[in-house]
């Protein structure tokens, strides 16, 4: 290296060292960086393999080099602990920018490359020249204009050539020795390379075909490089190289690699600059002052704003009603409301900030609403194949809306219905989305009660229609009856059949009232009746209907009254009886029918017994069949539900006892036990009346 090389390169590193002041200035001056580095982690450094002098890995298998010696010293005055990754330009660029690695010990500033690196002050001048074979006839840069030029893939040189399009054929390749190579062997038109990597490849290839030409055609300065907004760390490896420069040590790593002579000439040339320079750069200096001071204030005014915000947020979606839930761009839950945590039984600090409200709410089956919109695919799906699952909301532009049961959700599971929503900043960007649900689990029900009254009310009217014409029916053959039994004489031996036609009509008659009654076609009569009586009537009729398997028993230990209608009672016990005949069809067994008076005190009164405290005539019925099951035992006074097969019952018999019997101021529980039985108790008010049959007191 001739002397004035040796001045430029001076030169060139003198005013690094006053960019680095500048730098530095403003680099420690800063809002901190949120993004922070562990002191005790070892930072994984990455060397371009193949770039000597400046970094490169030795005949040892070792890294060296000058930007490997800088990085060591820094390091050691910094005290980080480092380990050197060596690999080729194109790989450790790629692990840099994957974040697999902290930093990279040379890289040349851009544009381009400052959207993804932050660079460190300088740390040496790099010229690039030309070399070409001797046989051609170029000489500068402009020689080369639409000239086939090779180059190393991605170094800065190649990015310098795209930019300024300086010829259409650029042939990248892999190393500096590939390049040269490459050349000498006759094919493309030259090679712009690192000046000093360059010239000492072409001594230990023994090139002799190729030779440098001209100036440099690039000259650009070398820095170390981390990922962008990694600002602790790019702030240490200023204040080190900073360092090394107060101590001399920078000058003379500088020296072991580039062998140039110190000349107090040349350090006076640089005093007189960083003198010239000092008052600019206190002046800068004072201006990142100030600057900090306004951009600490509007961070902090902006921070209050949107934790205000947030607060206000949080308060909105706590307090709607329904269960519901926002997450962000990322799908992470950022507000999980106490409706929420009620339905599904997951508290807000187990979700906030996590993913898992898909496991909340979905199978692995069902998508949920806000991943098919977050997805853009829900619009699609609604228009082409799927509006019966998903429509667009009518009230909301752009929200989506859908009916989906849950089977996970509660003992039975429930019947939601979902709206959800992109959420947008002021730009019109996605920035999230929030999703509610309101519990259609009782409408459900209440619709299903509905068709299932429409059809009874149907039935109802169609056996009101019915018992009418019977009635009429039954009216003219009693008459008829009548005057027969009138006319005949008493001896005749038609008076006996006269007698039961009668007496067939009557219960007919009595027949037609009950199918008016549950019609509504004919008023109930709620009157003082002796409930024993009642209870007899209707275990005679409904005897001879037990199969001989069954034995029935009955222990009538009251006279005494209750207001109600004796057709509600009939149905009551006929009702139970024949349940407890199903459960017993198989096997048999004994059914046990049960009349008596109790006292409910005040000590036995509670929301489970639901009395209030008096006299009680007690009606157990009572079987030794299969039991109910103790899953379903909380829904078998619910309307519709029913145990039997289907046909054999419409399940309202016990809803419609239970609702007869809170009715008349009583209630209705029971026992069972599989393979044993069940036992069924009905608890109803005593009335008291005076000698002319007036109520005198109600217990």
């Amino acid at each position: 290296m001739n002397h004035m090389d040796s001045y430029n390169t001076f030169i060139y590193r003198s005013l690094s060292h006053i960019i680095f002041l500048i730098v530095l200035c403003i680099s420690t001056t800063s809002v901190a960086n949120p993004n922070q580095f562990s002191q005790d982690k070892t930072l994984l450094i990455g060397i371009n393999n193949d770039f000597a002098p400046f970094e490169f890995t030795n005949t040892k298998g070792v890294p060296d080099g000058f930007t490997v010696d800088l990085m060591s010293a820094v390091a050691k005055q910094q005290g980080l602990s480092i380990n050197f990754m060596p690999d080729t330009w194109s790989n450790i660029r790629r692990d840099l920018k994957n974040r697999k690695i902290d930093a990279v010990t040379g890289m040349m500033y851009s544009k381009e490359r400052d959207k993804i690196y932050d660079f460190s002050v300088p740390n040496v001048i790099i010229p690039y020249i030309l070399i070409k074979r001797k046989d051609t006839q170029i000489q500068s840069l402009d020689d080369v204009k639409d000239k086939e030029i090779i180059v190393v893939e991605h170094v800065y040189a190649h990015d310098w050539l795209i930019e300024n399009k300086i010829t259409n054929s650029i042939i990248a390749v892999k190393s500096p020795t590939e390049a040269l190579r490459l050349l000498a062997s006759g094919k493309h038109d030259c090679v712009i390379i690192p000046r000093l990597h360059g010239l000492d490849l072409l001594d230990d290839l023994k090139i002799n075909n190729i030779e440098s030409v001209g100036p440099p055609v690039l000259v650009h300065k070398l820095s170390f490089a981390v990922i962008e907004d990694n600002c602790e760390l790019l702030a240490k490896l200023n204040e080190g190289i900073f360092a090394l420069h107060q101590t001399g040590e920078y000058d003379e790593i500088y020296l072991k690699w580039f062998s140039v002579t110190k000349q107090s000439k040349e350090i006076r040339k640089v005093t007189t600059y960083v003198v010239l320079f000092f008052s600019l750069i206190i002046l800068l200096f004072l201006m990142v002052l100030f600057w900090n001071w306004f951009l600490k204030r509007a961070v902090h005014r902006k921070t209050k704003e949107l934790c205000q915000n947030e607060a206000r947020m949080k308060q909105i979606v706590e307090g709607i009603p329904i269960p519901t839930y926002v997450i962000d761009e990322n799908r992470k839950v950022t507000h999980w409301n106490r409706a929420c945590e009620l339905l599904t039984g997951e508290t807000a600090d187990k979700i906030v900030g996590t993913k898992h409200y898909y496991k909340a709410f979905y199978d692995n089956k069902t998508y949920s609403i806000v991943d098919l919109l977050l997805d853009n695919v829900l619009t699609k799906r609604v228009q082409q194949h799927d509006s019966t699952t998903y429509r667009e909301s009518s009230v909301l532009k752009g929200a989506y809306e859908t009916e989906v049961y849950f089977s996970d959700l509660g003992v039975d599971g429930k019947w939601l219905y979902g709206t959800a929503v992109l959420l947008r900043d002021e730009t019109g960007n996605i920035n999230g989305a929030i999703e509610s649900w309101q519990d259609l689990t009782e409408s459900k029900q209440l619709e299903k009660q509905l068709i299932q009254s429409q059809k009874m009310e149907a039935i109802g009217t169609l056996a009101g229609g019915i018992a009418h014409d019977f009635n009429n029916i039954m009216t003219v053959v009693s008459a008829h009856a009548q005057i027969a039994l009138v006319n005949v004489s008493k001896e005749s031996s038609l008076i006996e059949n006269l007698e039961q036609i009668l007496s067939a009509g009557k219960h007919a008659k009595k027949l037609v009232n009950r199918i008016l009654t549950f019609s509504r076609l004919a008023e109930v009569e709620i009157e003082p009746i002796q409930l024993s009586e009642t209870v007899k009537e209707t275990l005679t009729l409904f005897r001879p209907s037990l199969p001989p398997n069954i034995k029935m028993q009955q222990v009538i230990q009251s006279d005494a009254l209750v207001m109600a209608d004796a057709t509600h009672i009939h149905q009551i016990v006929m009702n139970l009886c024949t349940n407890a005949k199903h459960a017993m069809s198989d096997a048999g067994g004994v059914l046990d029918i049960g009349l008596s008076n109790v006292q409910i005190d005040e000590d036995q009164v509670s929301p489970q017994v639901d009395l209030i405290s008096g006299k009680y005539i007690k009606l157990t019925v009572s079987d030794t069949g299969h039991g109910i099951p103790l899953e379903v035992q909380n829904k078998i006074l619910q309307p519709f539900f029913s145990t039997k097969k289907r046909g054999e019952g419409t399940g309202m018999g016990l809803s419609v006892i239970h609702g007869i019997v809170k009715q008349y101021g009583g209630t209705i529980d029971f026992t069972s036990e599989l393979d044993k039985g069940t036992l069924f108790r009905i608890y109803l008010p005593i009335v008291e009346t005076n000698a002319s049959g007036e109520i005198k007191t109600q217990l």
